[in-house]
């Protein structure tokens, strides 16, 4: 698979490419992504959500991050798993 340059150069795109690639796949399988926090901003995890709620793809979402940055997450179901590994839905 081969990404425009323009996709490229928007870690945003290159995620919004790939999960209309599996709506256009019919790909059952879940997306798995990791540490996006990284490379969004939260104007565009906001548009990730929404966008995840319109295509209807399974989404597992990893972050390794501290209890306090649950605000940049939204309306996300959010778990946070403690150095005890005491999970913690909040």
């Amino acid at each position: 698979m081969k990404f425009s340059p323009l996709v490229q150069q928007s870690p945003y795109d290159i995620i919004k490419t790939d999960l209309k690639l599996h709506l256009e796949c019919a790909d059952s399988s879940c997306v798995g992504l990791s540490n996006v926090a990284n490379y969004l901003d939260s104007a565009q995890f906001n548009e990730l959500q929404q966008l995840n709620i319109e295509l209807k793809i399974p989404v597992l979402l990893i972050e390794f991050t501290e209890i306090d940055n649950r605000k940049y997450y939204g309306n996300a179901d959010f778990y946070y798993i403690d150095k005890d590994f005491v999970d913690w839905k909040l």
